[in-house]
C-alpha cells in the first residue's frame, strides 16, 4: 500500500513539474498576475501598507504606485520593525531624465505577481522602461530595469524621511534614520553607474550608462539592503557586491524558489495549477514571513503591527495552523515556524498565548489552552516530507506541552483529549516509542467560533493557513475536524 502510495505522489510530481511551464516557455508564476493588492495610494510619505511585498524573511517591504502618479519607482522600503513602522522613502529609487525635472511617464503595468513586483512605463519619445524587484534574501533585494531608449536617464530618490542622513561609500549610498540608529539602508549600484550626492547630502544622482547601440536594451541591475546592528555590515556588503556583478544566479534561484512553492501546493491539492485564491493564500503566508531578529531564534510569521506602542508577535495557535500550512510548500519554513513557538515553551512546559520577537517572554500571562493544532502541525509536516528525525525532535515538547496545559488548568475543547492522545500515540508508534500520561478529562469548551470562520479573508495570514489546509486536506489525515479549529480562530482574530 506504501509503494502505491508512493507511486501515486511520484506521478502526481511529475505532473506538476511539467506543468510548470506553459507551451511558450512562461513560468507558472507569471500564470498569477495582480495576485494581492500592494498598492501605495498617497504622493506623500505613507504609512506601511497592507500587506505590501516582502519576500525570504525579509524585515522590509516595497508597494507599487498608484496608476495616476508619475512616479517611476517602487514605493518604499518600509522597515517592519516595531515599535512604528514607517518609510524610509516615498521611493528610494526612481527613474528620471537627467536634462528634465519630471518625465511625464505613462504606467500602464503595474503588477505583483508571485514573488515579484514589476512596473511598465512609456516615455514621451517613444522609449518603453521595464522595473522588476524581487528578494534575494532576507536583507537584499534586487532591482533590474531594462530601457529601451536613447535618452540619458537617472536615478535618485523621492519624498526621503526628515530624519535620513546620506553618505556616499564607494559605489553605494548608505542612509540612516536619526530615529532609527539600529538599522541602515545600502544602496549599491554597478561601476559603469557615475554616482554622486548633492552638495547638501540630502538625496544621490546616479546617471545611467548610454545605450551601446540605437534600438538596443539597456539592462541595469542594483540592490537595495536594510541592515541591522545585528546584520555582518562586511559579509553582506561583499555579497552585495556580487549581487550586483552576477545576479542571474540570485534572479534565477528566486524564480525556482518560487516554481517550487507552486509545485509542492500543486501536489499538495491535487491539481495541474492550483486556483488563484489558493496562491493568493501561499503569497500571503511567505510574505508573512521574517528571519530571526533578536529574541527569535528562528523564523516564523508574525502578526502585524496593531498599534504604534505595538510590537510584532506571534500568537501561538494560529502559528501552529500556519505551520501545518507552510508544510505543503515550504517544509524548511515549517520547521521554523515550529521551532520558535518551543524557543518559549514555559519550564512547566506550556506557552504563552502571544509571543514578541524582541524579548523571550509572553505578551501576555495567559498560556495557550490548545494542544492539538501543535499535534497536527507535525503530523501534517510528517505526512509531507516523512521526517522522523524533526517528529523526535518535537515530541518530547509536545509531551511537556500537554503537561502544562493541564497544570495550567486550561479550558479544552470538546474531545480535545482523545483526539490529543490519538494524535500524540501516532507519533509514538512512527517512533517506537511509549505514550506518556494524558491530561485529564476536558472541562467546558470555549464559545463557538462560526461567525469568526466566516469573516476570516485570505489576506489574513491565518485565513490564507485555513484556506490551504482545506484545500489539501483528504481522510489520511482529517486536519480540519474537530472543534479545535474553531477556538483557535476564535482565540486570534
Amino acid at each position: 500500500m506504501l509503494h502505491l502510495l508512493f507511486l501515486l505522489l511520484i506521478g502526481l510530481l511529475a505532473a506538476c513539474v511539467r506543468s510548470s511551464d506553459t507551451g511558450d516557455g512562461q513560468a507558472l508564476s507569471d500564470l498569477y498576475p495582480h495576485i494581492l493588492p500592494v498598492g501605495c495610494l498617497s504622493d506623500s510619505l505613507p504609512p506601511v501598507p497592507s500587506p505590501g511585498f516582502t519576500d525570504a524573511g525579509a524585515w522590509f517591504s516595497f508597494a507599487l504606485p498608484d496608476s495616476l502618479q508619475s512616479l517611476c519607482g517602487f514605493c518604499g522600503p518600509y522597515s517592519l520593525y516595531a515599535p512604528l513602522p514607517t518609510a524610509w522613502a516615498q521611493a528610494a529609487v526612481t527613474l528620471t531624465a537627467i536634462h528634465v525635472p519630471a518625465v511625464p511617464y505613462r504606467l500602464h503595468t503595474l503588477c505583483h505577481q508571485p514573488g515579484l513586483l514589476r512596473i511598465e512605463a512609456t516615455l514621451p519619445d517613444g522609449g518603453w522602461v521595464g522595473q522588476q524587484l524581487l528578494f534575494a534574501d532576507a536583507t537584499t533585494a534586487l532591482l533590474r530595469l531594462t530601457l529601451r531608449t536613447a535618452a540619458p536617464l537617472c536615478l535618485t530618490g523621492t519624498g526621503w524621511h526628515p530624519s535620513v542622513r546620506l553618505t556616499q561609500e564607494g559605489h553605494c549610498v548608505v542612509a540612516r534614520r536619526a530615529d532609527r540608529t539600529d538599522e541602515m539602508l545600502v544602496l549599491a549600484f554597478p561601476p559603469d553607474v557615475s554616482l554622486q550626492l548633492v552638495p547638501d547630502g540630502s538625496n544621490y544622482r546616479a546617471q545611467l550608462p548610454p545605450a551601446e547601440a540605437s534600438g538596443t536594451d539597456r539592462q541595469i541591475v542594483l540592490s537595495i539592503s536594510l541592515l541591522t546592528g545585528h546584520t555582518p555590515r562586511e559579509a553582506v556588503l561583499s555579497r552585495v557586491w556580487q549581487l550586483t556583478q552576477w545576479p542571474a544566479s540570485a534572479w534565477q534561484q528566486s524564480r525556482l524558489r518560487w516554481q517550487g512553492y507552486l509545485q509542492r501546493l500543486a501536489l499538495a491539492v491535487g491539481t495541474p495549477r492550483p486556483d488563484r485564491s489558493q496562491v493568493q493564500a501561499l503569497t500571503v503566508l511567505a510574505s508573512g514571513w521574517r528571519s530571526r531578529r533578536e529574541g527569535l531564534l528562528h523564523g516564523a510569521i508574525l502578526a502585524p503591527v496593531t498599534g504604534a506602542d505595538s510590537l510584532p508577535s506571534l500568537s501561538a495557535d494560529a502559528g501552529f495552523v500556519q505551520a501545518a500550512a507552510l508544510s505543503l510548500f515550504a517544509p524548511q519554513l515549517a520547521q521554523s515556524q515550529l521551532r520558535v513557538l518551543f524557543d518559549y515553551q514555559q519550564p512547566d512546559g506550556s506557552l504563552p498565548c502571544r509571543l514578541t520577537p524582541s524579548a523571550p517572554v509572553a505578551c501576555g500571562p495567559v498560556p495557550t489552552t490548545h494542544v492539538l493544532p501543535a499535534c497536527r502541525a507535525v503530523e501534517f509536516h510528517f505526512l509531507h516530507t516523512a521526517d522522523t528525525a524533526f517528529v523526535a525532535e518535537m515530541f518530547p515538547q509536545l509531551c511537556a506541552y500537554c503537561r502544562g496545559l493541564q497544570q495550567a488548568g486550561g479550558a479544552w475543547p470538546p474531545m480535545a483529549a482523545r483526539a490529543e492522545g490519538a494524535s500524540l500515540a501516532r507519533l509514538a508508534r512512527l517512533l517506537g516509542r511509549p505514550l506518556p500520561p494524558l491530561p485529564a478529562a476536558p472541562m467546558a469548551a470555549p464559545p463557538a467560533a462560526a461567525a469568526a470562520c466566516d469573516s476570516l479573508t485570505v489576506t489574513q495570514p491565518l485565513g490564507a493557513a485555513l484556506l490551504l489546509l482545506q484545500a489539501c486536506t483528504s481522510s489520511t489525515l482529517p486536519l480540519l475536524q474537530g472543534a479545535w479549529l474553531d477556538a483557535a480562530v476564535a482565540d486570534n482574530l
